[in-house]
């Protein structure tokens, strides 16, 4: 698509559901007044997943070049790996959501007064959990275990802490998928030897790791999975430095890039958000 997946502007009461959208040129759901925007997936919009004046509530939106969510409220979505924020908030509720990995904070409120934020996940997001309003006392942060991460099937382990967790019941958009999760790339939450920065970045990157024995080389992947700058790095080497550009040096658009580091069998992974 080259521009909305859907685009709904008419202000009336009704509802946007079960749609499926992947790599909308623009937002991949923008909602007008008084709509409910409820049980999409939303994948790889050029910019925001969903924007919406009314209720957004159990959506899955992943990759997207903006932030995940930007609504009044929310609850019971799923927003992954976007390049702003997860969710970008402003009226009165933010509750039973899981906000993973995202280039901003995993919640940015932009209202007024004091919202309800309870029962959330919080994990793995580059700026923080949330800015403009604290964490709920029953928010977590915790590595919600995707049955696959790197496929988008973001439902649940068994073994994840947000299937029914203690005066909350389900966190996210989905339920159980699987026994075991697999593919689970460290997230910017968790202990890693290789680390980027500044980030976000508005020029140049510095990545570091542990210098090995062997020599490395360091990919930089759009969200769309394509590779857009490749180095080889000698053996004892523990640094990068990055421009922030292709493989002709020339600058690449603004938003969220993978980084994987390999080395022997050995794998890391970060993720950088160029801002321009």
């Amino acid at each position: 698509m080259s521009a909305f997946g859907i685009h709904a502007s008419a202000e009336s009461w009704a509802t946007i559901t079960n749609n499926v959208i992947h790599a909308s040129g623009s937002h991949g759901i923008w909602g007008g007044s008084g709509w409910t925007v409820s049980g999409n997936t939303v994948l790889s919009a050029g910019g925001d997943g969903i924007r919406a004046n009314g209720s957004v509530e159990s959506n899955v939106v992943g990759r997207s070049g903006g932030s995940g969510i930007v609504a009044p409220e929310a609850r019971h979505n799923t927003v992954y790996l976007n390049g702003g924020s997860g969710l970008q908030l402003s009226g009165a509720e933010s509750s039973n959501n899981i906000s993973y990995g995202n280039g901003g904070y995993g919640l940015l409120w932009t209202g007024t007064g004091t919202p309800l934020v309870s029962c959330n996940d919080w994990y793995g997001n580059i700026q923080g959990a949330t800015s403009g309003v604290s964490a709920g006392a029953s928010d977590l942060t915790v590595n919600p275990l995707f049955c696959n991460l790197p496929a988008d099937n973001v439902s649940l382990a068994s073994t994840s802490a947000l299937l029914a967790p203690a005066e909350c019941g389900l966190i996210g958009a989905l339920g159980q998928g699987c026994t075991v999760a697999a593919g689970v790339p460290a997230a910017a939450g968790e202990a890693r030897r290789f680390t980027v920065q500044p980030n976000p970045a508005r020029g140049g990157v510095d990545f570091r790791w542990e210098p090995s024995s062997v020599p490395s080389s360091v990919d930089v992947f759009d969200v769309a999975g394509r590779l857009r700058y490749h180095a080889d790095v000698p053996a004892g080497v523990g640094a990068l430095g990055w421009s922030g550009g292709d493989a002709g040096d020339h600058a690449l658009p603004g938003g969220l890039y993978f980084v994987r580091r390999v080395s022997g069998p050995t794998q890391e992974h970060t993720r950088v958000v160029l801002a321009r």
